[in-house]
């Protein structure tokens, strides 16, 4: 229970991508990109991006696609 509830203030925390936005379909070197791309221009640390990528990377195609649009304000539930 205290693991789910750290997990959920994480996600609330997270920084957002203005403007980023995941096309389910799309090959993931492309999504990829693109991400990185938002990212270095709205001055994300190295570091940061490459624990987004980390925590992408792994399990499959969907799992990347939900992790790079929960950094996404377009796909963000708590708009």
């Amino acid at each position: 229970m205290i693991n789910k509830h750290l997990k959920e203030n994480q996600i609330q925390q997270r920084k957002l991508i203005k403007g980023l936005i995941i096309r389910y379909g799309e090959i993931p070197f492309v999504l990829k990109a693109v991400f990185i791309c938002g990212a270095v221009e709205q001055k994300w640390t190295k570091e940061e991006i490459d624990q987004v990528l980390n925590e992408a990377c792994g399990d499959g195609y969907k799992h990347f696609i939900g992790v790079l649009r929960s950094y996404s304000d377009k796909h963000h539930k708590n708009k």
